[in-house]
Protein backbone atom coordinates (compact mmCIF):
# COMPACT_ATOMS: atom_id res chain seq x y z
CA UNK A 1 0.00 0.00 0.00
CA UNK A 2 2.91 2.24 0.98
CA UNK A 3 4.90 1.72 -1.79
CA UNK A 4 1.48 1.84 -4.59
CA UNK A 5 0.76 5.42 -2.91
CA UNK A 6 -2.08 4.37 -1.09
CA UNK A 7 -0.89 5.68 2.49
CA UNK A 8 1.11 8.44 3.19
CA UNK A 9 3.41 8.74 6.17
CA UNK A 10 2.39 10.91 9.17
CA UNK A 11 3.38 14.42 9.36
CA UNK A 12 6.39 13.15 11.57
CA UNK A 13 7.37 9.98 13.26
CA UNK A 14 5.71 9.06 16.48
CA UNK A 15 6.02 7.54 19.92
CA UNK A 16 3.20 6.02 21.75
CA UNK A 17 3.10 4.22 25.20
CA UNK A 18 0.38 1.92 26.23
CA UNK A 19 -0.08 2.11 29.42
CA UNK A 20 -2.27 1.38 32.53
CA UNK A 21 -1.31 0.59 36.30
CA UNK A 22 -4.44 -2.05 36.16
CA UNK A 23 -3.35 -5.43 34.56
CA UNK A 24 -6.11 -7.62 32.54
CA UNK A 25 -7.43 -4.14 30.77
CA UNK A 26 -6.32 -5.86 27.05
CA UNK A 27 -2.97 -3.85 26.74
CA UNK A 28 -0.91 -6.60 25.05
CA UNK A 29 -3.73 -7.41 22.68
CA UNK A 30 -3.71 -4.11 21.82
CA UNK A 31 -0.22 -3.28 21.31
CA UNK A 32 -0.47 -6.65 19.06
CA UNK A 33 -3.17 -5.34 16.86
CA UNK A 34 -2.63 -2.06 16.40
CA UNK A 35 0.85 -2.94 15.10
CA UNK A 36 -0.58 -5.20 12.88
CA UNK A 37 -3.47 -2.77 11.99
CA UNK A 38 -0.78 0.49 11.12
CA UNK A 39 1.45 -1.91 9.35
CA UNK A 40 -1.61 -3.38 7.19
CA UNK A 41 -2.41 0.42 6.35
CA UNK A 42 1.29 0.75 5.08
CA UNK A 43 2.56 2.92 8.20
CA UNK A 44 6.12 1.37 9.28
CA UNK A 45 5.39 0.12 12.40
CA UNK A 46 8.44 -0.96 15.70
CA UNK A 47 6.48 -2.14 18.84
CA UNK A 48 8.81 -2.27 21.92
CA UNK A 49 8.24 -5.03 24.39
CA UNK A 50 9.15 -3.64 27.65
CA UNK A 51 7.40 -5.88 29.94
CA UNK A 52 8.83 -8.63 31.67
CA UNK A 53 6.63 -11.61 31.00
CA UNK A 54 6.99 -10.72 27.93
CA UNK A 55 3.48 -11.37 26.59
CA UNK A 56 3.62 -9.28 23.27
CA UNK A 57 7.14 -11.48 22.76
CA UNK A 58 5.19 -14.78 23.01
CA UNK A 59 1.82 -13.16 21.07
CA UNK A 60 4.30 -12.81 17.93
CA UNK A 61 5.57 -16.39 18.09
CA UNK A 62 8.52 -16.08 20.36
CA UNK A 63 9.54 -18.07 23.07
CA UNK A 64 11.30 -15.11 25.95
CA UNK A 65 12.46 -18.58 27.91
CA UNK A 66 15.17 -19.30 25.63
CA UNK A 67 17.60 -17.48 24.35
CA UNK A 68 18.74 -19.90 21.00
CA UNK A 69 16.13 -21.65 19.09
CA UNK A 70 14.99 -24.62 19.64
CA UNK A 71 13.25 -27.37 18.26
CA UNK A 72 12.08 -24.82 15.73
CA UNK A 73 10.51 -22.47 18.12
CA UNK A 74 12.52 -19.18 18.01
CA UNK A 75 14.24 -17.54 21.25
CA UNK A 76 14.78 -14.16 22.53
CA UNK A 77 18.59 -13.31 22.68
CA UNK A 78 18.82 -9.50 22.87
CA UNK A 79 15.98 -7.13 24.07
CA UNK A 80 15.78 -3.26 24.72
CA UNK A 81 18.62 -3.58 27.52
CA UNK A 82 21.42 -4.59 24.39
CA UNK A 83 20.11 -1.44 23.03
CA UNK A 84 20.55 1.13 25.79
CA UNK A 85 24.53 1.60 26.43
CA UNK A 86 24.62 1.66 30.02
CA UNK A 87 26.26 -0.49 33.11
CA UNK A 88 26.31 -3.42 33.10
CA UNK A 89 24.78 -3.60 29.61
CA UNK A 90 27.30 -1.38 27.74
CA UNK A 91 29.50 -4.42 27.45
CA UNK A 92 26.52 -6.39 25.22
CA UNK A 93 25.36 -3.70 23.29
CA UNK A 94 23.79 -5.19 20.16
CA UNK A 95 22.99 -3.08 16.28
CA UNK A 96 19.78 -2.64 16.01
CA UNK A 97 19.31 -5.72 13.05
CA UNK A 98 20.39 -8.17 15.99
CA UNK A 99 17.91 -7.10 18.35
CA UNK A 100 14.87 -7.08 15.86
CA UNK A 101 12.46 -9.86 15.27
CA UNK A 102 10.36 -9.73 11.92
CA UNK A 103 7.58 -12.35 12.69
CA UNK A 104 6.31 -11.25 9.20
CA UNK A 105 8.93 -10.55 7.19
CA UNK A 106 10.33 -6.64 6.24
CA UNK A 107 6.80 -5.23 5.59
CA UNK A 108 5.12 -6.77 9.12
CA UNK A 109 5.82 -5.25 11.92
CA UNK A 110 8.69 -4.85 13.52
CA UNK A 111 9.39 -6.49 17.08
CA UNK A 112 12.26 -5.48 19.60
CA UNK A 113 11.39 -8.48 21.95
CA UNK A 114 11.53 -8.82 26.34
CA UNK A 115 12.27 -11.50 28.45
CA UNK A 116 12.20 -12.14 32.09
CA UNK A 117 15.55 -10.53 32.83
CA UNK A 118 14.09 -7.19 31.55
CA UNK A 119 13.21 -6.44 35.06
CA UNK A 120 17.35 -6.32 35.69
CA UNK A 121 17.33 -3.18 33.14
CA UNK A 122 15.26 -1.63 36.24
CA UNK A 123 18.13 -1.87 38.26
CA UNK A 124 20.47 -0.86 35.99
CA UNK A 125 18.50 2.25 35.20
CA UNK A 126 18.22 3.48 39.05
CA UNK A 127 21.94 3.38 39.06
CA UNK A 128 22.71 6.09 36.02
CA UNK A 129 22.36 9.51 35.62
CA UNK A 130 19.45 11.11 33.94
CA UNK A 131 17.90 7.82 33.54
CA UNK A 132 13.87 9.47 32.59
CA UNK A 133 15.77 10.36 29.41
CA UNK A 134 17.72 7.53 28.48
CA UNK A 135 15.11 5.88 26.08
CA UNK A 136 13.80 9.53 24.70
CA UNK A 137 17.94 9.89 23.96
CA UNK A 138 18.08 6.86 22.01
CA UNK A 139 15.15 7.04 20.01
CA UNK A 140 15.98 10.65 18.98
CA UNK A 141 19.34 9.53 18.33
CA UNK A 142 18.53 6.85 15.80
CA UNK A 143 15.95 9.02 13.86
CA UNK A 144 17.93 12.15 13.92
CA UNK A 145 21.53 10.54 13.87
CA UNK A 146 21.26 7.34 13.03
CA UNK A 147 24.14 5.26 12.41
CA UNK A 148 24.68 1.50 11.61
CA UNK A 149 24.31 0.32 14.27
CA UNK A 150 20.93 2.39 15.11
CA UNK A 151 18.45 3.40 12.31
CA UNK A 152 15.16 4.14 13.50
CA UNK A 153 14.26 6.45 9.97
CA UNK A 154 12.26 4.00 8.79
CA UNK A 155 9.67 3.71 11.03
CA UNK A 156 6.33 5.58 11.24
CA UNK A 157 5.56 4.88 14.96
CA UNK A 158 7.03 3.54 17.87
CA UNK A 159 4.97 1.59 19.87
CA UNK A 160 5.68 0.83 23.86
CA UNK A 161 3.82 -1.69 25.44
CA UNK A 162 4.49 -1.80 29.57
CA UNK A 163 3.79 -3.65 32.26
CA UNK A 164 0.98 -2.24 34.98
CA UNK A 165 3.83 -0.39 37.06
CA UNK A 166 5.51 2.75 37.70
CA UNK A 167 9.27 1.53 37.23
CA UNK A 168 12.02 3.25 36.25
CA UNK A 169 11.79 1.49 32.49
CA UNK A 170 7.58 2.42 32.64
CA UNK A 171 8.72 6.42 33.44
CA UNK A 172 11.47 6.59 30.69
CA UNK A 173 9.16 5.13 27.94
CA UNK A 174 6.10 7.21 28.95
CA UNK A 175 8.79 10.39 28.70
CA UNK A 176 9.61 9.14 25.60
CA UNK A 177 6.35 8.82 23.97
CA UNK A 178 4.26 11.87 22.34
CA UNK A 179 1.27 10.24 23.24
CA UNK A 180 -0.68 7.54 26.30
CA UNK A 181 -2.98 4.97 24.83
CA UNK A 182 -4.60 3.72 27.98
CA UNK A 183 -7.20 0.49 27.71
CA UNK A 184 -9.63 0.19 30.23
CA UNK A 185 -11.67 -2.02 31.49
CA UNK A 186 -15.65 -1.38 32.20
CA UNK A 187 -15.56 -1.97 35.59
CA UNK A 188 -14.70 -0.22 39.05
CA UNK A 189 -11.74 -1.26 39.39
CA UNK A 190 -10.79 0.30 35.99
CA UNK A 191 -12.49 3.83 37.26
CA UNK A 192 -10.43 4.20 39.97
CA UNK A 193 -6.98 3.24 38.62
CA UNK A 194 -8.11 5.49 35.74
CA UNK A 195 -8.12 8.10 38.53
CA UNK A 196 -4.77 7.84 39.99
CA UNK A 197 -3.13 8.03 36.86
CA UNK A 198 -5.36 10.71 35.84
CA UNK A 199 -4.04 12.76 38.75
CA UNK A 200 -0.29 11.72 37.96
CA UNK A 201 -0.32 13.93 35.28
CA UNK A 202 -0.29 16.85 37.68
CA UNK A 203 3.27 15.88 39.00
CA UNK A 204 4.61 14.69 35.43
CA UNK A 205 4.01 18.17 34.12
CA UNK A 206 5.50 19.21 37.21
CA UNK A 207 8.12 16.70 36.56
CA UNK A 208 8.78 17.07 32.69
CA UNK A 209 7.29 20.45 31.81
CA UNK A 210 4.71 18.87 29.57
CA UNK A 211 1.62 16.71 29.43
CA UNK A 212 1.39 13.80 27.09
CA UNK A 213 -1.85 13.72 24.95
CA UNK A 214 -3.93 10.73 26.26
CA UNK A 215 -6.19 8.83 24.88
CA UNK A 216 -8.97 6.43 26.72
CA UNK A 217 -10.07 3.00 24.76
CA UNK A 218 -12.62 1.33 26.66
CA UNK A 219 -12.50 -2.38 25.97
CA UNK A 220 -14.68 -5.38 27.03
CA UNK A 221 -17.77 -3.76 26.14
CA UNK A 222 -20.96 -6.00 26.24
CA UNK A 223 -24.41 -3.75 25.92
CA UNK A 224 -26.72 -6.29 27.14
CA UNK A 225 -24.47 -6.07 30.47
CA UNK A 226 -26.15 -3.46 32.63
CA UNK A 227 -22.60 -2.69 34.25
CA UNK A 228 -20.84 -2.19 30.91
CA UNK A 229 -23.27 0.24 30.39
CA UNK A 230 -23.18 2.01 33.62
CA UNK A 231 -19.50 2.63 33.33
CA UNK A 232 -18.92 3.64 29.86
CA UNK A 233 -21.89 6.71 30.65
CA UNK A 234 -19.66 7.42 34.01
CA UNK A 235 -16.66 7.49 32.10
CA UNK A 236 -18.52 9.45 29.23
CA UNK A 237 -19.83 12.06 31.90
CA UNK A 238 -15.86 12.30 33.74
CA UNK A 239 -13.57 12.21 31.00
CA UNK A 240 -15.15 12.18 27.71
CA UNK A 241 -13.28 14.48 25.43
CA UNK A 242 -10.57 12.41 26.29
CA UNK A 243 -12.44 8.87 25.50
CA UNK A 244 -11.85 7.39 21.83
CA UNK A 245 -15.14 7.52 19.46
CA UNK A 246 -15.03 3.45 18.76
CA UNK A 247 -15.13 0.83 21.74
CA UNK A 248 -13.93 -2.01 21.07
CA UNK A 249 -16.96 -4.75 22.34
CA UNK A 250 -16.43 -7.90 23.81
CA UNK A 251 -15.67 -11.70 22.29
CA UNK A 252 -15.25 -14.69 23.65
CA UNK A 253 -13.29 -15.32 20.65
CA UNK A 254 -10.90 -13.37 20.93
CA UNK A 255 -9.20 -15.04 24.18
CA UNK A 256 -9.61 -18.22 22.70
CA UNK A 257 -7.85 -17.42 19.74
CA UNK A 258 -5.07 -15.32 21.70
CA UNK A 259 -4.04 -18.44 23.80
CA UNK A 260 -4.76 -21.14 20.78
CA UNK A 261 -2.54 -18.90 18.62
CA UNK A 262 0.49 -16.61 18.14
CA UNK A 263 -1.30 -15.14 14.97
CA UNK A 264 -2.83 -11.72 15.83
CA UNK A 265 -6.45 -11.27 15.70
CA UNK A 266 -6.04 -8.77 12.51
CA UNK A 267 -4.98 -11.39 10.80
CA UNK A 268 -6.90 -14.17 11.84
CA UNK A 269 -9.63 -16.13 9.83
CA UNK A 270 -12.52 -16.16 10.09
CA UNK A 271 -13.02 -14.01 12.89
CA UNK A 272 -16.09 -11.95 14.42
CA UNK A 273 -16.88 -9.05 11.90
CA UNK A 274 -17.06 -7.00 14.86
CA UNK A 275 -13.72 -7.19 16.22
CA UNK A 276 -11.92 -6.99 12.79
CA UNK A 277 -14.20 -3.48 12.63
CA UNK A 278 -13.78 -2.30 16.04
CA UNK A 279 -9.71 -2.99 15.61
CA UNK A 280 -9.57 -1.31 12.26
CA UNK A 281 -12.10 1.71 13.15
CA UNK A 282 -10.13 1.74 16.73
CA UNK A 283 -6.55 1.72 14.41
CA UNK A 284 -7.91 4.67 11.89
CA UNK A 285 -8.89 6.72 14.97
CA UNK A 286 -5.95 7.08 16.45
CA UNK A 287 -3.92 7.83 13.36
CA UNK A 288 -6.31 10.86 12.68
CA UNK A 289 -5.64 11.92 16.31
CA UNK A 290 -1.50 11.36 15.38
CA UNK A 291 -1.74 13.87 12.47
CA UNK A 292 -2.75 16.64 14.59
CA UNK A 293 0.08 16.58 17.00
CA UNK A 294 2.19 19.81 17.31
CA UNK A 295 5.59 19.41 16.21
CA UNK A 296 7.72 18.09 18.68
CA UNK A 297 10.63 20.53 20.50
CA UNK A 298 13.81 19.29 20.15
Amino acid sequence: RRERGLTSALPRPVTLAIHNRKGGVGKTFLAVELATQWQLMGLRTLIIDADSQANTTLQFGYDPEIEEDVDGQEGVPYTLANLLKIPPYEKMAQPLDAVLKKPYGPHGPHLIPADSNISDLEQALISVSARDYRLDHLIRRGRKEPTADLDLRGYDIILIDLPPSITALVMASLVASDFWLVPLGLDRFGLKGLGNLIRSLTEFQSAFGRLPELCLIPNHYNRNRARSRFFLRSLKQIHGNLLTRVILRESEIVPRKMAASPTPVSLSSPMEDIVKEDLADLAQEILDRLAKLPPKND
